[in-house]
């Protein structure tokens, strides 16, 4: 599961667009969240 969250801003970040930096972590703190809720459901 790391390795996948790991894929996802890396994949964006190779668009060279600084301002969406922020918005990595922002997606990366809702993939933390629905995952970790995927978890406690399954």
């Amino acid at each position: 599961m790391i390795i996948k969250q790991q894929a996802i801003p890396t994949q964006t970040a190779n668009t060279g667009h600084s301002e969406s930096s922020s918005e990595h972590v922002i997606y990366l703190s809702i993939f933390e969240a629905v995952q970790t809720i995927v978890q406690t459901l399954v």
